[in-house]
């Protein structure tokens, strides 16, 4: 996906806003009644809060490197804690799906509320599976435009004041007003 030469690090501080509301809608977990050491700071949303920050304060070429390296780290984990979740969703409605051929019962009805079950194991637990999956291609987005932003800089004569320009400006066009003054129409 090819995108606009003065869009890619306004596209990667989009990507770092999402995951800044998401990790501060997560920071805080509310302790569970019974369990004396559960509840309070979530640390896995403090990193991604201070990760999501990092294209806003970040200046040169190497630093827009490190967050390219950190979201895809962060991607990587995504996919692999993916996988291993689809792999115990699926472990979980197999074993729940062969309770009724274990030769406890030849009962019709049992085998399909076995089978049932399995489905709904299934369905109940591809929905966080699901979400992993999309956290990690969030995240490999990020990595990818924080690629390109580090692949710009990079280049001899490149600047990060390029990219963070006002293109706001640009689109204001001065004109002569009848009676001399200057007048700005936006366009």
């Amino acid at each position: 996906m090819a995108c606009d030469v003065k869009q890619r690090l306004n596209y990667l501080k989009s990507w770092c806003v999402f995951f800044a509301i998401c990790s501060i809608l997560t920071i805080y977990s509310k302790p569970t009644p019974g369990i004396p050491s559960s509840g309070g700071i979530n640390w896995g949303s403090v990193f991604g809060l201070l990760i999501s920050i990092g294209p806003f304060v970040a200046k040169e070429k190497g630093q827009f490197q490190a967050i390219c390296v950190l979201y895809g780290i962060s991607g990587g984990i995504s996919i692999v804690l993916g996988i291993m979740a689809a792999l115990l969703v699926f472990g979980s409605a197999a074993a729940v799906s062969s309770m009724g051929s274990n030769g406890h019962s030849n009962d019709a009805d049992f085998n399909k509320a076995a089978h049932s079950a399995s489905m709904i194991v299934i369905i109940v637990g591809m929905i966080p599976v699901s979400l992993i999956f999309c956290a990690a291609t969030m995240s490999c987005c990020a990595m990818h435009y924080a690629h390109e932003v580090t692949n710009y800089l990079g280049v001899e004569g490149n600047k990060l004041e390029d990219l963070t320009s006002n293109k706001a400006a640009a689109a204001r066009e001065y004109l002569l007003a009848p009676d001399g003054e200057d007048e700005v129409r936006i366009v």
